[in-house]
């Protein structure tokens, strides 16, 4: 893997937070029902990176909607492979994804064989793209 940085190119936005998200920086995260930052879930039809690590709810979480950005991954159960759609799981951590219609928010831009491993990606508006 090369060599990357923390602090890569990105499109980003903020949103106020639903929730304490001081544990989850580059973790992904959604819009809940009231337009404020959550943790994403495997059921998650939007996702993007936060970029931070907010703690007070209200405020303001900034996310990376499009772009290189890392993001924490689980390649345990699946190996990630450069290349491979990236969603979140039911932590909030980015894994391989591969079933036909799953929405995806990445793509890996290094391999990954643990879990809670920071990785590069490439960020992708989820719910636009499904995986083959």
């Amino acid at each position: 893997m090369g060599t990357y940085s923390k602090n890569l190119e990105y499109n980003y936005n903020s949103w106020p937070i639903a929730a304490d998200l001081s544990s989850y920086q580059y973790h992904a995260v959604t819009l809940n029902g009231s337009g404020s930052l959550a943790l994403a879930g495997a059921t998650s039809t939007l996702a993007f990176i936060l970029q931070d690590a907010p703690d007070t709810v209200g405020q303001q979480g900034l996310v990376a909607l499009g772009g290189i950005s890392v993001a924490v991954c689980d390649g345990n159960s699946t190996n990630i492979a450069e290349k491979d759609k990236l969603a979140p799981n039911s932590s909030g951590h980015l894994a391989k994804t591969t079933t036909d219609g799953d929405n995806y928010c990445a793509v890996a831009l290094a391999d990954c064989t643990t879990d809670d491993t920071l990785i590069p990606v490439l960020v992708i508006p989820a719910g636009i793209i499904s995986a083959p």
